[in-house]
């Protein structure tokens, strides 16, 4: 009975992502945290832990995470931006040639860390505004999705980022 309830094993025969989504300082960190507790891959190299912010880790695919960051730019655009896209990109902006040549770098991304992992999980925050992005991704690499959509309140997400980034 044991063996059966473990992440890991014989009963896991696909590619699992569990995709963490959630504002930052929305607890999302401690999720993921407790997630690579139970063997859940988070990939190669993560963002490092930083004293007065994130102390015990971002727990965030570095590669992944840039890629992000990138991508944002090229849409002229970045993680804390309130506009929506569809204004200003069209509906179907995730089909663009820009997010199609970011897609091919995060395929190769999840292929190099995840490829071998019956279950992985993504977290970064900027997943909340590329998620569509990342429908043919996934669909590409065949990967069973599970989202995990974590809630703060928002009076304490806001306190929490003015008290970090003084905003």
């Amino acid at each position: 009975y044991q063996e059966s309830i473990k992440i890991r094993g014989p009963y896991v025969k696909e590619n699992n992502a569990l995709i963490i989504l959630g504002m930052h300082r929305s607890v999302t960190s401690l999720l993921a945290g407790l997630l690579s507790q139970v063997d859940v891959k988070m990939g190669r190299s993560l963002y490092a832990p930083q004293k007065g912010v994130n102390e015990k880790g971002f727990w965030e695919h570095e590669d992944i995470v840039d890629t992000h960051d990138e991508l944002l730019l090229h849409l002229n655009s970045q993680w804390d931006d309130l506009l929506p896209w569809d204004e200003t990109l069209g509906e179907k902006w995730g089909e663009t040639d820009i997010v199609k040549s970011f897609s091919n770098r995060l395929i190769h991304l999840v292929e190099r860390d995840f490829k071998n992992a019956p279950v992985w999980a993504l977290k970064d925050p900027r997943m909340c505004r590329l998620l569509p992005a990342w429908f043919p991704i996934f669909g590409t690499l065949q990967i069973k999705v599970t989202y995990i959509c974590m809630n703060r309140n928002p009076f304490e997400v806001t306190g929490s980022l003015q008290k970090r980034d003084h905003f």
